[in-house]
């Protein structure tokens, strides 16, 4: 069993932030969970993670769907979803959610 810390969490490396964020967005963290796994010559794996890691291990199964036997996502709903349920009442009162909507960095 692999249990490593998100980048920024825990006692995990906090690089400097970028302007773009490119450092913590999830498909940067998701190439880097791969790059772990190989390091230690894993092919298949079931993933599981709750909360931000629930949101990584989504991204890394889109990118990887050939690598994921099964996943299971804790504490979080679809981000479309959420969005397109939205109304000025969420906006206001919960505005960070909009972060998550922004252009992936190139």
């Amino acid at each position: 069993m692999i249990c490593p810390d998100l980048r920024g969490y825990g006692f995990s490396l906090k690089p400097p932030a970028t302007s773009d964020h490119a450092r913590y967005a999830k498909i940067e963290m998701a190439k880097q969970m791969m790059a772990l796994l190989d390091h230690f010559g894993v092919e298949n794996f079931y993933l599981a993670g709750q909360d931000r890691g629930a949101r990584l291990s989504h991204r890394t199964a889109l990118d990887n769907p050939g690598r994921v036997l099964k996943i299971a996502v804790l504490d979080i709903i679809p981000t479309l979803e959420h969005f397109e349920r939205a109304d000025m009442a969420f906006a206001l009162g919960d505005y960070h959610w909009f972060w998550l909507a922004q252009p992936r960095p190139e």
